[in-house]
């Protein structure tokens, strides 16, 4: 049996001061709404500590135990899954949607993340979370 999440009114919820327009920070829209090389640069700006991915929502910063939603459009169904494909080795692609489990680092610029790729509700879902 597959729980879903209470609907979120994305209007009451805090954003990143950066995140809002016109200080700086754009996200390209591309055929995907978001790419790695929009969303890393926002969790090392912003000392994050990680982000989560959802298909159907937006991406979320997550810095010092609070969340912040980036105001920009929702995944799609299926786009976590792409993006997991161009960044995961293999064997780790193939557990995620074998298994609906998988777990590995991640580097970018200086800093390493580990992400955790796991199936819920047909969907699957991203966390990037800072390595210190």
């Amino acid at each position: 049996m597959c729980v879903k999440q209470k609907s979120i009114n994305y209007d009451d919820l805090p954003t990143c001061h950066s995140l809002l327009p016109g200080n700086g920070i754009l996200i390209r829209q591309q055929s995907m709404p978001y790419s790695l090389s929009d969303l890393m640069p926002l969790i090392v700006n912003e000392d994050g500590d990680a982000f989560h991915l959802h298909d159907q929502e937006a991406p979320v910063l997550e810095t010092h135990r609070k969340l912040h939603y980036v105001e920009n459009p929702a995944f799609e169904a299926g786009e976590t899954r792409t993006m997991l494909r161009s960044i995961a080795p293999p064997d780790d692609f193939n557990d995620a949607i074998r298994y609906g489990l998988a777990l590995f680092i991640h580097k970018y610029a200086d800093s390493e993340f580990q992400v955790l790729a796991f199936k819920e509700c047909d969907s699957l879902r991203l966390e990037f979370r800072r390595v210190i």
